[in-house]
């Protein structure tokens, strides 16, 4: 089992709207050809997936979850 961790940002309104666009463009090939092998790709993208729908809760909808 993996700790986990636990991050409260506070975002001007502008910051989380970048944010949840870059989240809605951001594609796995984008994430592979940044990380080591798959196994961190996969979780990079688990990790954007996530703040993805934290920003969604927070109303700044960065598509389709």
């Amino acid at each position: 089992m993996t700790n986990k961790v636990q991050l409260n940002v506070e975002l001007d309104q502008e910051t989380a709207e970048a944010l949840a666009d870059y989240c809605r463009r951001f594609c796995f090939a984008d994430l592979r050809s940044l990380a080591d092998d798959d196994d961190q790709a996969y979780r990079m993208r688990n990790g954007l997936l996530e703040i993805q729908r934290c920003l969604a809760t927070a109303e700044h909808n960065p598509g389709d979850l």
